[in-house]
This record gives C-alpha cells, sequence and structure tokens, in this order.
C-alpha cells in the first residue's frame, strides 16, 4: 500500500507587521507570520535557487507577509499610521498552506496583471 505524506502547513498570521516604504511615504501595509514562516522562507530559498538564471531577486529580506493594502497616496497617512500603532498586537488569523504557485507579474499602466506559470500541490 502506499502511503501519502503531505507537506502541508499551518502559517499563522499573528500580528499588524507595519509597512513597507517609510512613514512618510507608505507603500505596502502588512500583516506577519510567527508559526510556519520557518517553512514558508525554506519554500521560497528552493524556488531562488531554482529560478536564479532567469530571475533577478530585488529583496534581499525574507519576510514572511501577506499585503492588506497599497498606498498610491499620502492621503489619510496620518489616519493609517495611527490604525497601525493601535492595532500592533492583532491576532489575525491562520490557514493550512496546501499548493505553492509560481505567479508572474507584469505592471501595466492600468495596474499589475498576474498569471500562474506553476503550481504544486503539498
Amino acid at each position: 500500500m502506499v502511503q501519502y505524506i503531505s507537506l502541508a502547513f499551518r502559517l499563522l498570521f499573528s500580528f499588524l507587521g507595519g509597512l513597507f516604504g517609510t512613514p512618510g511615504f507608505i507603500r505596502i501595509v502588512w500583516i506577519g507570520s510567527s508559526e510556519g514562516s520557518q517553512k514558508l522562507i525554506s519554500l521560497m530559498l528552493f524556488a531562488k535557487l531554482k529560478l536564479a538564471d532567469v530571475r533577478k531577486d530585488d529583496f534581499q529580506e525574507n519576510k514572511v507577509h501577506l499585503t492588506i493594502a497599497r498606498a498610491n497616496s499620502a492621503k489619510n497617512r496620518e489616519k493609517l499610521l495611527e490604525f497601525l500603532e493601535k492595532n500592533s498586537g492583532l491576532e489575525i488569523g491562520e490557514m493550512e498552506v496546501k499548493e505553492v504557485r509560481l505567479m508572474e507579474s507584469k505592471l501595466t499602466p492600468q495596474g499589475p496583471i498576474y498569471k500562474e506559470v506553476y503550481k504544486v500541490s503539498l
């Protein structure tokens, strides 16, 4: 009898991480992960190694996060900073990671266009 071993794992989003950019120029608001993040980082590093000859790695830091907002103006910046400060200990939720999808992103003036390139079940 063949036994299937699942490599799926639980990812716990446990804190409102903050922002990418600076308080004066907020680009991305994100939530961070505590439990399961090391497994996701291992998958990211594996993908980077396999794609090193076709993809330039723009990011130096491996920070497991879920983007919840992108800012395209400074409107309401103070309200957003206040919200982030008040909710920094907010517990968000969890998810089970059962598959990984490699996505291609093309930036256009109308916004990004995403295309699935590869998918693997864990």
